[in-house]
């Protein structure tokens, strides 16, 4: 099985994907114009390249494999790698993490985790 979600980023532009699976996942299999040919063999990662599915604005995917045997995927888990993601794409933007930017990574990462949850929920996803 494997569930993958698009969207766009609102204000920062660019695409952020989710992506479960329950096996390890081969990048190449889903995004063969990265010449990214690592199979994944974590519970969970992220993955930035700029021409992942916005070849201007870049891509950052975020992928849990739900059935990884030495690491289950908690809360804690999609809050850490959606932080990986979220300061991976404002680094991009050039916004670096200060005490007068911290609403704005605030913001995307409260709006990151509510795609992964809306993922999880409209495809009944079991953790």
């Amino acid at each position: 099985m494997i569930i993958k979600q698009s969207f766009e980023t609102p204000l920062y532009r660019g695409r952020f994907i989710v992506m479960f699976s329950d096996y390890q996942v081969k990048i190449s299999d889903h995004y063969d114009d990265l010449g990214y040919d690592k199979t994944i063999e974590y519970a969970s990662f992220v993955l930035v390249n700029e021409t992942l599915e916005s070849k201007v604005y870049g891509g950052y995917l975020i992928g849990f494999n739900i059935k990884y045997e030495h690491r289950e995927i908690t809360n804690g888990v999609i809050g850490h790698e959606v932080l990986h993601a979220a300061h991976a794409l404002l680094k991009d933007r050039g916004l670096k993490l200060t005490d007068d930017s911290d609403e704005a990574y605030a913001y995307l990462i409260e709006w990151m985790t509510d795609k992964v949850y809306e993922v999880i929920e409209i495809n009944n996803i079991k953790l």
